[in-house]
């Protein structure tokens, strides 16, 4: 079965890792993902990455399109044989690239147990959050550049496949 194709997005700016990670972070919320909480705990790799892991969540006030969602994967996740695993997590990452200026990589990772639909019904709110963090670093006038990723960084990145799949147990 092949999967709805998910983007992501790498973007270098004007700004500090940890600000960068917050900003993501809330337009993620404002889309219904929140923490994962034991992914990347306290995290930073020898090339000064530092992540998160965000995943669908039906906490606090959600919007009915954001409770809409929670609900749907939610479901989907009781199907699973593993019903503590998310089906699609996004993993936000950070480092210094120089003085006063950060890459932030965003991209989403669909559990290898993951069906087309849930794929598909995460895609929406996963795209509005990353055009949000775009337009946010844009008023700015932060970003020096930015690029769509329509496949997971093949690099040292804690977003690339392997990272990922490692640190969330995907085998």
């Amino acid at each position: 079965m092949t999967l709805p194709a998910l983007e992501g997005a790498r973007w270098v700016v004007r700004s500090t890792t940890d600000r960068l990670l917050r900003i993501a972070t809330d337009f993620f919320a404002e889309q219904g993902f929140a923490v994962r909480e034991s992914a990347f705990a306290d995290t930073a790799d020898e090339a000064g990455w530092i992540a998160v892991a965000l995943e669908a969540s039906g906490r606090g006030a959600a919007a009915h399109r954001r409770s809409r969602l929670a609900s749907f994967l939610a479901g989907r996740r009781e199907e699973s044989s593993r019903s503590d695993t998310p089906q699609v997590v996004i993993i936000a990452t950070a480092r210094r690239v120089s003085n006063g200026i950060a890459e932030l990589v965003v991209y989403p990772h669909a559990a290898p147990e993951s069906t087309p639909a849930i794929v598909e019904t995460a895609a929406a709110p996963i795209a509005a959050a990353l055009a949000a963090i775009t337009s946010a670093a844009g008023a700015e006038s932060a970003m020096l550049s930015h690029e769509r990723l329509r496949s997971a960084p093949e690099d040292e990145c804690p977003a690339s496949d392997a990272r990922a799949r490692d640190v969330l147990g995907w085998r």
